[in-house]
């Protein structure tokens, strides 16, 4: 059970300016996170945005979502304070005078973590307080002290949406608790959690289908397969002997997948025909035209190429046989198409199938 908290002291009334130049006013017409403790797991803080008047100019967007919204009269958008990036932007209607939102706050965590909570809920009024204080002062900035402190807070929403819109709060935390682990634990916690996770996404969110963020799906992914493949390389290198064999089903494993990457592009790659996020295409370009499941194949014929290296695989030797296990598990999921709501159908079309 969660117990959900107003917090009064957040919640304001908000007039958007008509126009934003270089002032902290123009960090809402920037991507930008507006808390920073997306570290905090379990809890979240929620900012619901209510329109008070007739808007036809300014649009709210969420490009991790990616959703967008010009709300007007009434409507209201909830998100969460520390980790949903966001932005406004003007449509090409003009409003005939100022756009005005309620802003309101509540806090959301399980109830036998009530003093975590209630920690996530006093850190964020404090950073709102601070941030609210020194937004007010360099809302017009005229002195060179405040100049530089508009600057100040221009750049670190930069870098803090960059951060989570790259890599994500919550995964920064669980790569810095599983590389403790690793220090303190076994050396391999961080390899084998870090590892075969990206699959893990692959088929849960091909499973789900309902309620996916479509891009904070594709940077979780992405970000785990690309730690997957530094640990391959990382012990390739260290063990290289050569081995023309092992080099060449390297380049050409990950040659064709690239291609099939290509053809399909990035967001079709990810499931975004699935999703609804893309329209679903034939495609018949290469390797399409020639290889079936051409991504999964050529990844496997790379990864039999890591293996195929003899002091790889003597460190290594149940790495490369776990990644193809799972790539396989998950190809079967795709040939037959097994989601929630549609469970052991027929195989779909080749051509609408997207593999990693």
């Amino acid at each position: 059970a969660y117990d959900v908290e107003v917090v009064d002291t957040m919640n304001e009334i908000y007039v958007a300016s008509p126009k934003y130049g270089l002032n902290s006013d123009g960090v809402f017409y920037m991507a930008h996170v507006d808390g920073p403790w997306g570290i905090f797991p379990f809890a979240s803080t929620f900012r619901c945005m209510v329109a008070v008047n007739l808007n036809k100019q300014i649009k709210t967007s969420f490009p991790m979502v990616p959703a967008g919204y010009t709300l007007s009269d009434g409507d209201a958008v909830a998100f969460d304070f520390n980790r949903e990036v966001h932005l406004i932007s003007d449509n090409k209607e003009r409003n005939e005078g100022f756009r005005i939102c309620l802003k309101i706050h509540y806090t959301t965590y399980p109830r036998v973590l009530r003093p975590w909570g209630k920690l996530l809920t006093y850190l964020t009024n404090r950073y709102n307080k601070n941030a609210r204080a020194l937004f007010l002062a360099t809302i017009a900035p005229g002195s060179i002290a405040a100049k530089m402190s508009a600057r100040f807070v221009l750049a670190t929403t930069y870098l803090t949406e960059r951060v989570e819109t790259l890599i994500g709060m919550n995964n920064l935390v669980l790569l810095a608790c599983l590389g403790l682990a690793s220090m303190l634990i076994h050396p391999y916690i961080f390899l084998v959690a870090t590892s075969f996770t990206h699959y893990l996404i692959y088929i849960g969110t091909f499973y789900s289908r309902r309620d996916i963020a479509f891009g904070a799906f594709k940077r979780d992914a992405m970000l785990f397969k690309t730690l997957a493949l530094g640990h391959l390389a990382y012990y390739y290198i260290k063990n290289f002997s050569l081995d023309a064999i092992s080099l060449a089903c390297i380049i050409v494993g990950y040659s064709i997948a690239a291609a099939a990457t290509r053809a399909l592009g990035i967001d079709k790659t990810y499931f975004g025909s699935e999703l609804g996020h893309c329209q679903p295409k034939y495609v018949s370009a290469f390797p399409y035209n020639c290889i079936p499941h051409p991504m999964i194949v050529g990844a496997v014929i790379g990864l039999l190429g890591f293996h195929k290296m003899e002091g790889f695989r003597r460190e290594m030797p149940y790495l490369v046989p776990v990644h193809i296990g799972l790539y396989l598990l998950h190809m079967t999921q795709e040939i037959f198409d097994f989601h929630r709501n549609r469970k052991f159908a027929s195989a779909a079309s080749s051509s609408v199938k997207k593999e990693h």
